[in-house]
């Protein structure tokens, strides 16, 4: 199957391609899910859920499990580089991906303490994971692949987050802004049965 239930999702600078909201891989769609990487030029990956909650899979894991480990998915090779706690609720793994003759680093920030139809205990470590993640891809000019189980809740959540921060940051926030017109704009929802 080649197909990935993920979708574009514009950025607060306009860009429609700023974010790839995305199921998590299944066993199946394990190589077309890193064809999906490859292919939009992936350098940032957001995980936001674990691989098994409450006794269900939720997520195929789609990286080696021991840092210097390969695995080959298709004509992609992903090797596991290193891995850091950065605190209890997150860490970063990074993953040298080789295609095609070219190499790129990718980064995953792993959030794993988000319950799947629940919420987090605090919002410090989430917007610890934003900037940190922003520290790596600091504009929109590729996309960050974000993903939890479904691809929906936890995931759109992750990029309203960055979304409203981006425009506080840059000024653009409106005193008396809605967050629905912000989500509207964002299109997070609009063509969500569309695929990549």
């Amino acid at each position: 199957s080649d197909y990935i239930n993920a979708n574009y999702v514009r950025g607060s600078s306009g860009n429609q391609r700023a974010y790839i909201a995305s199921q998590g891989p299944l066993p199946n769609t394990l190589v077309d899910f890193w064809r999906m990487i490859w292919e939009t030029e992936i350098l940032v990956i957001v995980m936001a859920c674990n691989e098994r909650e409450a006794g269900k899979y939720k997520c195929e894991p789609y990286w080696p499990t021991n840092t210097d480990e390969k695995q080959q998915y298709g004509n992609i090779t992903v090797e596991h580089v290193k891995w850091r706690q950065v605190c209890p609720d997150f860490l970063v793994r990074t993953f040298k991906v080789v295609a095609d003759d070219e190499e790129r680093t990718i980064c995953q920030f792993h959030y794993t303490t988000w319950p799947d139809h629940g919420v987090p205990s605090s919002v410090q470590p989430i917007l610890e994971l934003v900037r940190l993640m922003r520290d790596v891809q600091s504009t929109e000019s590729r996309p960050i692949l974000v993903h939890c189980s479904a691809g929906c809740g936890r995931t759109g959540t992750l990029c309203s987050i960055d979304y409203v921060w981006a425009l506080l940051r840059t000024g653009k926030l409106r005193e008396d802004f809605s967050l629905f017109e912000i989500i509207s704009d964002m299109q997070l929802f609009q063509h969500y049965s569309n695929n990549i």
